[in-house]
Parts: structure tokens; C-alpha cells; sequence
């Protein structure tokens, strides 16, 4: 498991990050409905997800799309995304057989915390991460685990999302 450093909120602060999200999900929701109800048939058909993103799954699109911060010879293979605050991104680049993980935020802005980090499954000895108050992305982080399982994490402010024992081979 990753060691972070969380911040401790007010009840109230809690209470108003609760509500916020409630608030957001239902204009997201209604304006999901009213789009569905203004496309056409024809263009409402899914898009494969080799046309967006080769390796990335068929799932919702992120919210903050991938930044090239890996560098040359990366290409994105999953995301997580973190409430609507951003989005972390799983690359790997075949010909080194390295990961990068890098988190990005939707919306850069003012510095907030976030974070970053990966390791081979279960091996915390081995994790490489990058934590820090930052106003458009933590990391890239590399790590070489060809022919290994990971876990991987991504955090901006208080939105966290971790993944463990995946992408293994």
C-alpha cells in the first residue's frame, strides 16, 4: 500500500465536498439526458476506442486527457480518473519496457496537492512516486516492470484512486 500524506478536513468542509459532488453528478446527469435527447441516431453511434486511444479501454472518456509528460516512445494504456478533478495515466513505452504514471488536472489552476506513484504489486520497497503541491500535474514516475504485475495510484487534493496487482506481463 502507498504511504501518503492525506490532509485532515472539517466536518463542514466534508460535508460541502459531499454536496458539491452530489450536485455535480446531477447536472451531469441531466445534461447527459438532454444530449441524448438532441442527437441524431446516426451520430449517437459509439465510436471504437482504437480511434481516440489504441491501447486505452472502451471506457468513459477521462477527464483530463493524456499530456505526453512520459515522453517519447509512451503510450497511454489506462486511466483513473479522479472525481472531476483530473485524471492519472498509465503509459508504458515497449521498447524499454518501462511504466510512467503521471497525474493531470482537468482544470490547472492554483498549486494543489497531488500525487503520483507506482510500484511492482505488493512491493512497496519499490515504489517511485512524486507527491507535491503542483498546478497542472504530478509526476511523470517511471518504473521497469516487464514481465510484472503493478499497482499504481494517482491523488489530486482529496480524490484518490489506486489500482493494484494489474497490468501484468
Amino acid at each position: 500500500m502507498f504511504s501518503i500524506a492525506r490532509q485532515v478536513r472539517s466536518e463542514e468542509e466534508i460535508r460541502f465536498m459531499k454536496t458539491l459532488g452530489r450536485s455535480i453528478a446531477l447536472i451531469a446527469v441531466a445534461a447527459a439526458a438532454t444530449a441524448g435527447a438532441l442527437v441524431s441516431p446516426a451520430s449517437a453511434a459509439p465510436q471504437s476506442a482504437s480511434s481516440a486511444h489504441p491501447a486505452v479501454s472502451a471506457t468513459a472518456a477521462p477527464l483530463a486527457p493524456y499530456n505526453g509528460a512520459c515522453g517519447a516512445g509512451y503510450g497511454a494504456i489506462d486511466h483513473l480518473d479522479l472525481k472531476w478533478l483530473g485524471t492519472t495515466w498509465l503509459t508504458f513505452n515497449s521498447s524499454t519496457g518501462k511504466n510512467c504514471v503521471v497525474t493531470v488536472r482537468a482544470d490547472p489552476g492554483v498549486k494543489v496537492y497531488m500525487g503520483a506513484a507506482v510500484q511492482l504489486a505488493g512491493n512497496s520497497a519499490s515504489a517511485v512516486a512524486d507527491y507535491g503541491n503542483y498546478t497542472s500535474y504530478a509526476g511523470p514516475v517511471y518504473l521497469n516492470a516487464a514481465g510484472k504485475c503493478i499497482d499504481w495510484y494517482g491523488q489530486i487534493d482529496h480524490a484518490i484512486e489506486e489500482q493494484y496487482h494489474s497490468h501484468c506481463g
